[in-house]
């Protein structure tokens, strides 16, 4: 019984000691075990000058995930110096004609290819313990390469090169007894790969959804009927903008009028109608007078961009840094929140049953102060997107929509 009480307990003491080592294995130092724990980086080479915090940046992500601590200071020996170094940064335009038909127009005419050449060492109290070499291929985006900026696409190349050599450094120090944690690496790009495309295209059709669902929601807390049908007459004239912006199989249609099936009717049982005065009044289908017919109307022909503002807020505030993540669908959100309004303030008082052409005449107010109302929260949440680190943007926001509802109810 002693025997096994003995033998339970010293595999009970092994396996604790088993858990309680370090997942990184200890460095000998003068004959003494001593885990280092600490690191420094330290960046050179070419297009360091524009990319080198970057580079630190995804370096410090891989060590302190795995564990790590940046050093104390510069007088503190007793740490893993890393130096990343690129040495030789290559960057290659090559035809697109995929990107200049499909997707991009002119503007992806090219597709650009980045090719890095780059190097880690790593030493403690100037001894070396780590020296490895890449070449890293960043792979184009071929459909969207005009929706890229060249920048990112370097930059994106020399932090993926940064990343891959300091997961091999881990995995070189724990002597590949440790899978190494890469976290995902910060994604400004509205596209991180062509694939992406799709879960954007629903997020788009998501948002307008939204819209319509912000008309039959309102429309039913005010206590009216709302009915959607299509219209044939809903179009807009495709010029050449569309044609060397979005994809050269437009240009067959340059001129001609393009239908929007995404965009129906929406109508609702009551109507303005002019008095003899002159004046505007609204009725319902049975010509009997609606009070509050300017409000209601006012606040139904808003709804669409109200609750598309909403979401906005609802998103941006959830994540506020949604620049940096990997969410096409809510980023497909987000981009047809900001593209539709802009695309109402333009096309969107050719139609006699539009939003904002119902919005201006139930206002009695001049265009200008309409697209202002519009425009103003979708560019101070444009502006937020971009700049997540401008934390008063979100108060700013905030008020830009709530003026337009309040000059709505006080219709």
């Amino acid at each position: 019984m002693k025997t096994k009480t003995n033998s339970f307990l010293a595999v009970l003491f092994f396996v604790a000691a088993v858990l309680s080592t370090p997942a990184i294995s200890a460095l000998e130092d003068g004959g003494n075990h001593a885990v280092i724990n600490t690191y420094s980086v330290s960046v050179e080479g070419k297009w360091i000058d524009a990319f080198g915090q970057a580079a630190g940046a995804e370096i410090e992500s891989v060590m302190q995930a795995n564990g790590f601590v940046t050093a104390g200071g510069e007088g503190d020996k007793d740490n893993i110096a890393i130096l990343f170094r690129v040495k030789e940064a290559e960057s290659k335009k090559k035809v697109n004609p995929s990107g200049m038909l499909l997707a991009g127009g002119i503007s992806s005419a090219v597709a650009l290819d980045v090719r890095i050449e780059a190097e880690m060492t790593a030493e403690i109290a100037g001894h070396s313990i780590f020296s490895e070499s890449i070449v890293h291929r960043n792979r184009p985006r071929e459909l969207f390469s005009g929706w890229i900026r060249s920048r990112g696409v370097k930059k994106h190349a020399i932090e993926n090169a940064a990343k891959k050599l300091a997961a091999r450094l881990i995995g070189s120090l724990s002597g590949g007894n440790v899978n190494p944690v890469v976290p995902p690496r910060s994604n400004a790009d509205l596209l991180t790969g062509d694939g992406d495309i799709w879960p954007v295209f629903r997020g788009g059709l998501a948002a307008i959804a939204i819209h319509e669902a912000g008309h039959t929601i309102n429309a039913r807390l005010l206590g009216h009927d709302v009915e959607f049908k299509g219209n044939d007459s809903r179009t807009f004239v495709d010029g050449p903008d569309m044609t060397l912006g979005l994809s050269l199989f437009f240009a067959h249609r340059t001129g001609k009028d393009m239908l929007l099936p995404l965009l129906p009717d929406v109508t609702y049982d009551f109507n303005p109608v002019e008095t003899s005065k002159g004046d505007i009044s609204y009725v319902d289908k049975y010509g009997r007078p609606v009070s509050g017919g300017s409000r209601d109307s006012a606040l139904l022909s808003y709804s669409g961009i109200l609750f598309q503002n909403m979401t906005n807020e609802y998103i941006l505030t959830k994540h506020p840094r949604l620049i940096d993540e990997d969410r096409p669908f809510l980023k497909g959100i987000v981009l047809m929140n900001f593209f539709l309004p802009a695309f109402y303030t333009v096309k969107g008082y050719d139609d006699p049953n539009s939003d904002l052409l119902r919005l201006q005449s139930a206002l009695g107010a001049d265009r200008w102060k309409v697209n202002s109302m519009v425009l103003l929260p979708t560019a101070i949440d444009f502006y937020r997107y971009y700049h997540p680190e401008k934390k008063k943007l979100r108060r700013y926001s905030r008020i830009a929509k709530l003026i337009p509802l309040i000059v709505c109810l006080s219709e």
